[in-house]
């Protein structure tokens, strides 16, 4: 069986987004977040997917378990210098304890120690400035929310974490990531794969109706590649039948309300945080 065609048998996922998807889900975010001087911004990250993965291989290595289970909690932050939005990742392990009856899985998210965050900043993944909390108060500081973006006035409201309103984190697995990888390296390799992470914000009936806000701080994620001279080679476009990521997006957001304690990914499994993970429980 040819590498391309075992990934399409192995592909559940239900989380992709087309190339459109995104730009609109961009440009809402655009329309719904903007700093305290009332400008609106968007804003991206790129990581080298091979920096990110022989992290992640480290991590599971050092901790006794298969890249499979190493899960990826997205913390949003802010970098009040630059005005821009980064955000601090922290590696976890996501370790089944049952199915629903229904059949799908359920994690618990196992927190290893502040040693096991970084920052991904535009300089890459460097160490983290963010410990042990699970939000950063600069990013709600310096973050304004407008619901409604047409209505006159505009009603901005400030990002209030004590709320429990507001996605501070969202944990994703890294076995949908690197699907993200294998579905377009299986039919284009790739020479210098990267990883872009999109600030976006979807009004998609599961969140509209299950969110406390209508707009939350999503995160999606594509792949791009540069050939031998650095040129950046695009991979949003034409999907493929066989791959469901290929030339797509992946929805790193949550599909569960964000005060719920579980989590709900886009190939429908569940994540259980731990009791003294307060933070995440809430997100």
């Amino acid at each position: 069986m040819s590498k391309k065609e075992k990934i399409a048998m192995q592909n559940p996922d239900t989380g992709v987004q087309t190339q459109a998807e995104l730009f609109a889900a961009t440009y809402s975010f655009s329309q719904h977040y903007s700093l305290v001087q009332n400008q609106s911004f968007t804003n991206s990250l790129n990581v080298n997917y091979n920096s990110l993965k022989s992290v992640i291989v480290a991590f599971a290595q050092a901790v006794g378990i298969g890249s499979k289970d190493v899960g990826l909690t997205f913390i949003h932050r802010f970098d009040a210098d630059s005005s821009a939005w980064f955000i601090c990742i922290e590696l976890c392990e996501l370790k089944l304890s049952g199915k629903t009856p229904d059949g799908r899985e359920i994690y618990n998210i196992i927190a290893h120690g502040s040693y096991c965050r970084y920052d991904l900043t535009t300089a890459g993944l460097v160490t983290t400035t963010l410990p042990s909390a699970y939000f950063d108060q600069l990013y709600y500081n310096n973050l304004l929310y407008r619901e409604n973006p047409i209505e006159t006035p505009v009603s901005l409201n400030s990002l209030d974490p004590g709320k429990n309103i507001f996605v501070k984190n969202i944990t994703f697995p890294w076995k949908e990531i690197k699907a993200l990888y294998d579905h377009n390296d299986a039919i284009t390799e790739f020479i210098n794969p990267v990883v872009c992470l999109q600030s976006c914000s979807s009004d998609l009936p599961y969140m509209h109706q299950d969110s406390n806000v209508n707009w939350p701080h999503g995160i999606w994620m594509y792949m791009k590649d540069e050939d031998s001279s650095g040129n950046i080679i695009a991979r949003l476009g034409t999907p493929n039948s066989e791959t469901s990521f290929y030339n797509q997006a992946a929805d790193v957001g949550s599909m569960c309300p964000p005060r719920c304690a579980v989590y709900l990914k886009p190939s429908k499994s569940i994540f259980v945080p731990p009791p003294m993970m307060a933070d995440i429980k809430d997100n």
